[in-house]
């Protein structure tokens, strides 16, 4: 397996056609949250918190995504594989767009396709910074990749929308000129509370898979866990 990415929450290491996400410890995630703030080395207790919080939104994220059924490719066919977690491989749209080769309104088309596919699947990408939480699949579909940024409150959902809180995201501010303002008006126009309120659809509950096989019952615990396009083969 080759190393292809480390994020807050999980590493990413290529395996064939799959991405195996692997969560990463308290510790390791203070480190990584550090490189980000250096200032909280100095408040101990604010950096715990932060720490506590993105921990128990990790748990919560793989749990629900345990317990509710969510169209698979819309997360790149994110599944637990043995006690793992496991993805298709697909290229980041910051590649993507770094590369040049597909048109760049087009891709914020797909994306902005991608969020109200969510909607109807209960769910929402909190942070929107789809340039690396996002990817293309070979059908050219946008796909989230990063799961640990997901909500599946209506609520916390709709405060993100009303707030216009794209416009806050690194991935909108690193766009060209032309092409972020074309996202932030196609935004205004499609992402509203209004139409979210119309779209969204909780995901349906399903049971919870089986305890891990490998493990003796009384140490098992439930996981908590278009025509025409270039083919995209990674």
């Amino acid at each position: 397996m080759r190393h292809i990415g480390s994020g807050w929450q999980f590493d990413a290491y290529a395996s064939g056609s799959d991405v195996l996400k692997v969560p990463i410890s308290s510790l390791r995630m203070s480190a990584r949250v550090l490189r980000s703030y250096p200032a909280l080395l100095w408040k101990p207790l604010q950096l715990g918190r932060k720490i506590e919080r993105l921990m128990t939104e990790r748990r919560a994220v793989l749990q629900e995504l345990e317990r509710r059924k969510v169209d698979p490719e819309l997360l790149a066919n994110f599944r637990r594989d043995r006690g793992r977690y496991v993805q298709d491989y697909v290229r980041t749209l910051e590649d993507i767009l770094d590369e040049g080769k597909l048109d760049p309104f087009w891709l914020m088309d797909r994306y902005v396709a991608s969020i109200l596919r969510g909607w109807k699947n209960g769910l929402a990408e909190t942070s929107f910074n789809f340039t690396v939480n996002h990817g293309l699949n070979r059908r050219g579909r946008v796909v989230i990749i990063d799961v640990g940024e997901l909500t599946f409150s209506r609520e916390e959902a709709l405060r993100l929308v009303e707030s216009r809180f794209w416009e806050k995201a690194y991935s909108v501010a690193q766009l060209p000129g032309p092409v972020r303002d074309y996202l932030i008006r196609l935004m205004d126009r499609v992402i509203t509370a209004d139409r979210l309120q119309r779209e969204w659809r909780d995901a349906p509950r399903t049971a919870l898979a089986e305890p891990a096989a490998d493990r003796a019952p009384s140490r098992r615990k439930r996981a908590t866990v278009t025509a025409g396009l270039p083919r995209l083969h990674v």
